[in-house]
């Protein structure tokens, strides 16, 4: 699934994905450096990505409705969030 990492958003949202093993490809298109995790499972997450480049993540999830985010200081208050929708 690939995700891009724009200034304050991640797109597509929401991001919907079928239970099992699940494999982000999250690109950081933005202008600094973001972070993504997926709230409530802290195996589910990879560091800084810096602008320009990619990171791969893969985690294994039930079915159910998750946060999608990035932790840095003021990202996440900025807007940098959004839903996943695991079915």
């Amino acid at each position: 699934m690939q995700v891009i990492a724009r200034d304050w958003a991640f797109d597509p949202s929401p991001l919907v994905a079928r239970a099992g093993l699940i494999t982000f490809r999250i690109k950081n298109e933005g202008s600094v450096e973001h972070n993504f995790l997926v709230e409530g499972k802290p195996e589910a997450q990879v560091d800084a990505i810096e602008p320009g480049k990619s990171k791969t993540l893969t985690a294994e999830l039930a079915a159910g409705q998750y946060t999608l985010f990035c932790n840095l200081p003021g990202h996440r208050e900025a807007g940098m969030h959004g839903p996943l929708n695991v079915r």
